[in-house]
């Protein structure tokens, strides 16, 4: 476990040296003696109500017993079930998706939130009015009222969340680090930490987002939508062989998706299968490697990227790239962001991609999407995600991958979705 529950003093050591020590100065000082217990009481008065002075006389009759010989008071003691019985009506034990057991309140009113997907779906279900803290990275819907933010997500400022007075703090492994889960534990305030590693993963996150802030039956009618229009994604391409695609998620060095991602299983369910199938999350590979394996088509992020057309000029010039099947015929597609973002909008962009990849799965049906810009030649396909935009413009694990120039991040921080580098 990550946060271990400070340790009690040794009651009984502490009051048979308070023994010793007024029958050792007795003879000498009277009155300091007799002075001691009256010390000893108004500590006891002094102490916290739910503190480890009250603990120590409620839970051993024995200390309570050597106190009263003691200081010649008696202790009432204060049984443990009751205090636990207390407990147990303000709080109650899960455990989040780091599999560490967390005491959350009953009534949750004040949250913040350090992961922009969990704030879209605070927002989709409901919720919104409690979010009291967001992160930089975060884009609330329109008309919302402002939230203050408390800074980076990788390196939030501790003190503004603990001035915003939460009742619970949100966090996901893929881009907080286990250090400000620590720091708040240390500080007593409750943090819950979400980590989706496929796309029905989101859908249980969306139902325990919901359960935890008192809005579960809002939570369960998002989800359980959310699931129809998969499941009849599902359905439409039975049959279709999945695309073979390179997802770019950077360009110079060239780095893709391994195949246990978030991202990869995002691109499973839209019908696509990325070209490059190893362990590692977020891989550099060569150019040679990806002439070689030609893929059908190549998927980009729309954060930055341009436009299909731009990105497909840009790479015509290029050595390496020009000698992609995939862009000299112009199969390139922009998609959102939000594609490897575990929130409801990613939905929408899994059965976008779906049109796009397989037109013909969909013949009877009106594309969700603008319509796809080509010109004369095979020019590109626009934006297959156009008009699309999540209520989070929160960095993905690739592009937070790659903050650092080499794809990878270092310390406790989450190398790609999925990974589990912080948990117990």
């Amino acid at each position: 476990m990550w946060l271990e529950k400070p340790h009690s003093p040794c009651w009984g050591f502490f009051l048979r040296h308070i023994q010793y020590t007024r029958e050792k100065i007795r003879g000498r000082r009277p009155a300091l003696a007799a002075l001691l217990p009256l010390v000893v009481i108004a500590l006891w008065n002094a102490r916290p109500a739910a503190g480890w002075a009250a603990r120590a006389g409620s839970s051993t009759p024995r200390v309570a017993a050597l106190y009263a010989k003691t200081t010649g008071h008696r202790l009432k003691p204060v049984p443990q079930a009751a205090s636990q019985a207390r407990k147990a009506k303000t709080f109650r034990s899960v455990i989040d998706g780091a599999g560490r057991r967390v005491e959350v309140p009953r009534r949750v009113r004040r949250v913040v939130s350090l992961a922009p997907n969990v704030t879209d779906i605070l927002y989709a279900v409901g919720a919104g009015s409690r979010v009291v803290g967001i992160t930089n990275f975060t884009k609330l819907p329109q008309n919302s009222p402002k939230k203050p933010s408390v800074g980076d997500p990788l390196d939030p400022s501790i003190e503004k969340i603990v001035s915003l007075k939460p009742d619970l703090v949100f966090v996901s492994e893929t881009i907080n680090r286990l250090q400000t889960v620590e720091s708040l534990g240390r500080l007593g305030i409750p943090v819950y930490s979400t980590n989706a590693q496929t796309v029905e993963g989101m859908l249980a996150t969306i139902e325990r987002v919901a359960a935890l802030v008192g809005v579960k039956p809002a939570g369960e009618k998002l989800a359980e939508r959310l699931q129809a229009r998969l499941g009849a994604l599902h359905e439409r391409l039975k049959g279709h062989k999945p695309k073979r695609v390179l997802f770019v998620a950077w360009r110079n060095p060239l780095i893709t998706t391994g195949r246990d991602t978030f991202l990869a299983d995002a691109l499973r369910w839209a019908g696509a299968r990325n070209v490059v199938q190893v362990r590692e999350h977020w891989p550099h590979v060569s150019l040679e490697e990806i002439v070689h394996l030609q893929p059908q088509e190549l998927i980009f992020p729309g954060q930055g990227s341009g436009t299909a057309a731009e990105i497909r000029r840009a790479l015509l010039h290029q050595p390496g790239w020009r000698e992609l099947d995939a862009v000299r015929r112009g199969h390139l597609l922009v998609v959102s962001s939000a594609i490897d973002r575990p929130s409801p909008a990613l939905v929408s962009v899994i059965e976008r991609l779906a049109h796009e990849l397989h037109p013909a799965a969909f013949a009877d049906q009106k594309s969700p999407n603008a319509k796809a810009a080509r010109g004369s030649g095979g020019t590109p396909r626009d934006k297959a995600t156009r008009g699309l935009r999540s209520t989070q413009t929160g960095v993905s694990a690739p592009l937070a991958a790659r903050k650092d120039g080499s794809g990878r991040r270092g310390g406790n921080e989450i190398s790609a979705a999925g990974a589990k580098p912080w948990r117990p």
